[in-house]
């Protein structure tokens, strides 16, 4: 089961303490997201594209606007 604070929805630039969270939370390294290309808004986090694209999905997103990807934002920062 996913906690809920480790996939969230933003539709703003992400803070660097946030992203840093959520890389750590699933794989150290990377981060899955998927983007709602029409609403502008991005789910970040989960095990799983699926996982954010649920949450997109739960809240409005149609399917056929949804795009996912991985980021590696490199070194998490200290």
């Amino acid at each position: 089961m996913t906690a809920p604070e480790s996939i969230v929805i933003v539709d703003h630039p992400v803070d660097i303490t946030l992203l840093a969270r959520l890389v750590a939370a699933w794989f150290e390294d990377m981060v899955k997201l998927v983007v709602d290309t029409r609403r502008r808004i991005v789910g970040i986090g989960g095990e799983l594209h699926a996982d954010a694209e649920q949450l997109l999905l739960e809240d409005g997103s149609q399917q056929a606007d949804l795009w996912g990807r991985q980021l590696l934002p490199g070194p998490r920062p200290r």
